[in-house]
């Protein structure tokens, strides 16, 4: 469990960190490795992702995430950049981890008419801001929630719930007990046997498209002394 959303770099901007396109990022500096997150369609008309290493940087280098995974630059989108200084590239412990800013709108303009929207999955359906529907067989499921403790203040989990054998309906409170505010779920992750589950490594990764309309719904019916949190950069 992960209280302090500063903890990590996630979603902000870094130096050295430049997403030039919906395909391309410029990295400068020196890393062992990197690894990149990307959401594609494939020719038959399914969306999926990838999680994986492309490599190290010594000084500058542009990296393609179509080119390196051999996928249509018409229909590919980086959602991550993550750096690794000195170890190997394990999903979700690098040094450096870096959203592309134009993730949303590049995935509304290149994979969203071939899978109905953003966070739109045969994968998944979200019912409710704390309440997901699994609709695939998987080993493990890794969800990830954040919500406001009594005094406003933000927290953040990303746990494996268990399996899915046919179809099951995740309850974040059932699974993690009752919060003071929230919880709001931002995504799911599918891992099939065999595959280590590690935050950002899942076979499947699908975003809940009404998270931060939840979290200003909680805001707006919030009567305390102090205003709640900034709700941190959505993941799946």
């Amino acid at each position: 469990m992960q209280t302090d959303p500063d903890a990590r770099d996630e979603g902000v901007a870094q130096p050295g960190v430049e997403f030039q396109d919906c395909t391309r990022v410029q990295i400068t500096g020196t890393y062992e490795d990197v690894l990149l997150g990307v959401t594609f369609v494939s020719d038959d008309g399914e969306t999926g992702t990838v999680v994986d290493s492309v490599g190290g940087v010594d000084g500058e280098r542009t990296i393609d995430s179509a080119v390196e995974f051999d996928l249509s630059p018409e229909s590919t989108v980086i959602e991550y950049a993550e750096l690794f200084e000195s170890e190997a590239a394990i999903p979700g412990l690098g040094d450096v981890r870096v959203e592309n800013p134009q993730f949303e709108d590049c995935y509304l303009e290149r994979v969203d008419g071939e899978n109905g929207g953003l966070g739109s999955s045969p994968y998944a359906e979200f019912l409710d801001c704390e309440t997901v529907r699994v609709t695939e067989p998987a080993a493990e499921v890794l969800l990830s929630l954040f919500w406001w403790d009594e005094r406003g203040q933000l927290g953040t989990i990303t746990e494996p719930v268990g399996s899915v054998e046919e179809e099951r309906t995740i309850s974040a409170t059932t699974e993690f007990g009752t919060f003071a505010y929230g919880p709001v779920i931002t995504g799911v992750e599918l891992f099939d046997a065999g595959t280590p589950t590690v935050p950002g490594g899942g076979d499947v990764s699908v975003r809940n498209p009404d998270a931060e309309s939840c979290a200003t719904s909680i805001r707006d019916a919030y009567d305390g002394p102090d205003e709640l949190d900034e709700s941190p950069p959505e993941r799946s």
